[in-house]
C-alpha cells in the first residue's frame, strides 16, 4: 500500500506535473502518485530507430502519450496544442 504525503497540494482543476528525469520510469511513477486522475505526458521520438522507434510509438500510442518530435517545428506546435 502506498502512502502519499500532500494530496492537499494537487489541485482539483487542470496542472502541469514537471519531473526531473533521473530515469524513464519518472513520468510513470510521478503520474501514478501525483495525480489521483487520468494524465497525459509527452514523449520524444526523434532520438530513437529502428525497433525501438516502433515499440515507442506502440506504447505511446496505447497510453494516450502526446508525441512530439524535438526537430520538427509541426510536431512541436501540434504537441503544444
Amino acid at each position: 500500500m502506498k502512502t502519499v504525503i500532500g494530496l492537499e497540494n494537487i489541485p482539483k482543476s487542470n496542472m502541469i506535473v514537471v519531473s526531473n528525469h533521473q530515469s524513464h520510469m519518472d513520468q510513470l511513477i510521478t503520474g501514478y502518485v501525483c495525480a489521483p486522475k487520468p494524465y497525459r505526458y509527452l514523449g520524444q521520438t526523434d532520438r530513437y530507430t529502428g525497433f525501438t522507434k516502433l515499440f515507442l510509438y506502440t506504447l505511446y500510442f496505447i497510453h494516450g502519450v502526446i508525441s512530439i518530435n524535438r526537430k520538427d517545428e509541426q510536431s512541436r506546435k501540434q504537441a503544444m496544442e
